[in-house]
């Protein structure tokens, strides 16, 4: 190859450089990968003291992102572009964060509350003893639809037992084949390791045919260690109802006053065991509001 054309060779080969287009700093590997690696790093080290690997989500949607700006930025006008990449990253954002949310572990059960829930049919009277009370929870949808929580106290301030309905509305009751005479007795305990100072037991009530419950809360205003608390639910009118306790209540204690989820437990569990039906009754036991 004479000189000419080793000169000619040499300059062509340096014009090619030349016009080969840089790639930008922001492009570069040699950018990128210690960034990436640095940063994959430091999140493994922070998720594995957390115990907490979700935050690994963000960093997906950033690569994710970087994604979608490189596919679409070489499409169309630059109005387009902007369109695409910000609807991409939104919309990849909305993904991430479902799967952030579904990954979110359930609040703990602190371990030191331990309550207990007991029902079983009775039928009235209820006798009750000198100088105490019983609480009566009386099944009445239009009551129950303006005030879903607590219940109707039935004291005795004498010296002597008596019993509750009256005679004169038990007789009442009989000569009408009132079915509606049977009702619940529960006893909720605490076998934990703290007083309760707030309980909450949900229950839900379902009237005659309607599909839709309503939501009604007895609530316990403490409820210390080794003790039991009773209670009453009758129907207090003339309609089918069926009632089914929830799994959980609601509590407060000393350690914990904030209101938190607990397990309603029981000694026998079976598929129908919280299940319970009512039937109509045709006598008002408690009177405290008109059923219509």
């Amino acid at each position: 190859m004479g000189k000419a054309s080793r000169g000619k060779w040499e300059s062509r080969l340096k014009s090619a450089l030349a016009s080969k287009p840089v790639t930008p700093w922001y492009e570069r590997n040699l950018f990128w990968a210690p960034i990436t690696f640095a940063g994959g790093i430091v999140l493994t080290l922070i998720a594995a003291m957390k115990r907490d690997f979700r935050g690994w989500l963000f960093v997906a949607w950033l690569l994710t992102s970087i994604s979608i700006w490189g596919f679409f930025r070489s499409l169309g006008s630059r109005s387009l572009r902007l369109s695409l990449q910000s609807g991409g990253m939104i919309l990849t954002a909305v993904i991430f964060y479902a799967v952030y949310d579904w990954l979110t572990p359930a609040p703990s059960v602190p371990t030191s509350t331990a309550i207990f829930m007991e029902c079983q049919m009775i039928g009235l009277p209820i006798t009750i003893l000198p100088r105490s009370k019983i609480h009566v929870v009386a099944i009445n949808k239009k009551r129950m639809e303006r005030e879903n929580w607590g219940f109707f106290d039935i004291p005795n301030d004498t010296e002597n037992e008596k019993t509750w309905p009256e005679k004169k509305t038990i007789d009442l009751s009989s000569k009408t084949k009132n079915f509606g005479v049977f009702g619940y007795k529960c006893e909720v305990s605490n076998h934990g390791l703290e007083n309760i100072i707030y309980l909450e037991i949900p229950i839900d009530l379902w009237f005659d045919n309607i599909k839709k419950a309503i939501r009604y809360a007895p609530i316990v205003s403490s409820l210390d260690v080794a003790q039991r608390f009773s209670f009453y639910i009758v129907n207090d009118c003339p309609v089918n109802v069926s009632a089914a306790w929830q799994d959980s209540a609601k509590v407060q204690t000393l350690r914990e006053p904030k209101t938190h989820a607990v397990p309603l437990r029981r000694k026998y569990r079976n598929p129908v065991e919280q299940i319970m039906m009512f039937f109509p009754s045709t006598v008002q036991w408690v009177r405290e509001q008109p059923c219509e």
